[in-house]
């Protein structure tokens, strides 16, 4: 081989290497990012595609066929918690509802990929906003008795979800009626699915897409 096409050769190798290198800008192996499943909500007409994989509803229905579709939950957690969600992946949870609580500091908790303690604690209020924060509608927030949130979860191996166990009545009073609802949209196979994290919330970008989300949600209504 002639000098010259030796040091093109290497040349060609060298440039190989450096354009794989700056395309992995991604964590190693991840096909889908959280910035990249939250800009799907950017698209508006996904919501009348039939053609999208299904979701699975995870809900406080009456298991006996009655009228009682609150406070029915899908098992015990630690002292003091409920499990509403049990779900495997990759996927990531669509949308939360809730009403009947007393307040918004009904707690809420997510494990993600079998861990033992909660990845993340929070409240309805936190979770999906507060009365006083008509801001951050329509795409999560308080109106009329209900907080809910379409902010997705995304999760690679499994899901857990609790909430804190309903508050008991008094004397006559009653106790608190729990109704909740939460949507889990399972991902192709092989998919591999960043996992959620509460500091995925502080990222100006997260932050600034949330945004747009909400702005053209609101043209479209």
């Amino acid at each position: 081989m002639k000098p010259t096409s030796r040091r093109l050769s290497l040349g060609s190798l060298l440039l190989c290497i450096l354009v794989a290198f700056c395309g992995c800008s991604r964590e190693p192996g991840v096909t889908m990012t959280y910035k990249d499943l939250l800009g799907t909500l950017l698209q508006t007409a996904r919501i009348a595609d039939l053609e999208q994989p299904g979701s699975r509803l995870f809900c406080s229905y009456d298991r006996t066929g009655g009228n009682n579709d609150f406070s029915n939950f899908l098992g015990d957690g630690p002292p003091g918690w409920k499990i509403i969600v049990n779900a495997k992946g990759p996927g990531y949870a669509s949308r939360f509802w809730f009403t009947g609580a007393k307040n918004g500091k009904k707690r809420i908790r997510f494990y993600l990929n079998g861990e033992r303690k909660p990845r993340h604690e929070t409240t309805q209020d936190d979770w999906c906003g507060p009365m006083s924060r008509s801001d951050m509608l329509p795409l999560r927030g308080y109106e009329p008795f209900c907080w809910y949130s379409w902010v997705p979860l995304s999760f690679s191996r499994s899901l857990v979800v609790m909430i804190e166990e309903p508050v008991p009545g008094v004397g006559a009073a009653s106790g608190e009626k729990l109704f909740y609802q939460v949507n889990v949209n399972a991902l192709p196979s092989g998919t591999v699915v960043e996992d959620w994290t509460p500091e995925m919330m502080k990222d100006p970008a997260v932050q600034a897409l949330q945004a747009e989300i909400n702005l053209r949600w609101r043209k479209a209504q």
